[in-house]
């Protein structure tokens, strides 16, 4: 399992807008991905299970990815949170 942890520097947190990257970003890989917050875990192939764990600004959100192809998904996982300005 490989995992990279950021902390949320949008003053929105991570939008519906930003989830909705996210998620369309991980059904792309084989992998299962997660994310994971205040003790809190989230499919990240799910917009519903990544709305509901509200993330708020200085929130620190870990991605884990276990499977095939999961270098290639945390790389591009980390280009929209990027590109989302989430962080």
């Amino acid at each position: 399992m490989l995992k990279n942890t950021y902390i949320v520097k949008s003053e929105k947190g991570l939008t519906s807008r930003a989830s909705a990257a996210l998620v369309s970003e991980a059904n792309k890989y084989k992998c299962e991905l997660f994310l994971l917050t205040n003790g809190e875990e989230a499919n990240l192939k799910s917009i519903m299970n990544v709305m509901g764990l509200a993330v708020r600004k200085d929130a620190e959100i870990t991605i884990t990815a276990e499977g095939e192809d999961t270098e290639k998904a945390l790389e591009r996982i980390e280009v929209v949170l990027i590109d989302t300005r989430v962080i």
